[in-house]
């Protein structure tokens, strides 16, 4: 069996691990586990520009050059995931 495992430090830092796992008979019998590189830096929000206000005609995501702040109002829809990001999947 092959697995990635997210790891939350106690001390709030995160780490990426990938292995393989044999098993049998529910038990795991052996495993080989490396350390992967961390996940690139989150771009913080705040660099992102506001996005269209409500009184704005309907905009999509193909309509901006790039993701947007949209609070947590986001009239137009842009946050897929709820994180306050609108249309940072599209680019």
């Amino acid at each position: 069996m092959t697995v990635t495992i997210d790891v939350l430090r106690p001390d709030g830092t995160q780490q990426v691990c990938e292995g393989t796992y044999t098993v049998r008979g529910g038990i795991i019998i052996d495993a080989a586990i490396r350390l992967v590189a961390p996940p690139v830096p989150y771009e913080p929000e705040s660099s992102y520009p506001t996005g269209p206000s409500a009184g704005e005609p309907d905009v999509d995501c193909p309509d901006l050059p790039g993701p947007v702040r949209v609070g947590p109002s986001d009239p137009h829809n842009l946050d897929s995931d709820g994180d306050g990001t609108g249309c940072e999947a599209d680019y």
